[in-house]
């Protein structure tokens, strides 16, 4: 996995991710989408790993505000100026081989010394058994 930054050098260490990633209802992705919109985050750079498809669309946060239009591509980061310890990465395509994107994405983690890292998906709600809504 690389990183490209889009501006002067990110230190990751002690950081904490929030990664969002694709899933039943784009529940992430959506998740990522509010938080960067919220807290006017600001894209700093650019992920790119083989098991994520390539992609290239439109602003997704064009505002009449705004009216940049910038490209946006399958994986980027984010930072949050008002939070310094806190990285958004936001997935937008399809993971081509789960098993294969997570041990790179661990192996990356771990070159950039981060130290928490928070998934933000969701399951299809067949999956669940029934006693793990009882608590039981």
């Amino acid at each position: 996995m690389s990183l490209y930054v889009s501006q002067e050098e990110l230190d990751f260490s002690n950081k904490t991710i929030i990664l969002g990633i694709p899933s039943v209802g784009n529940v992430g992705q959506l998740a990522l989408d509010f938080l960067i919109s919220s807290f006017d985050a600001k894209r700093v750079g650019f992920l790119d790993s083989q098991y994520i498809l390539p992609v290239v669309g439109n602003d997704p946060y064009l505002t009449e505000k705004s009216k940049t239009g910038e490209l946006h591509t399958s994986a980027e980061v984010y930072s949050i100026p008002s939070v310094d310890s806190v990285l958004l990465i936001i997935i937008r395509a399809p993971i081509t081989s789960a098993k294969r994107f997570a041990n790179e994405l661990i192996q990356w983690l771990i070159q950039a010394k981060i130290t928490k890292l928070v998934v933000l998906s969701s399951a299809n709600s067949s999956w669940r058994m029934d006693n793990m809504i009882r608590n039981q």
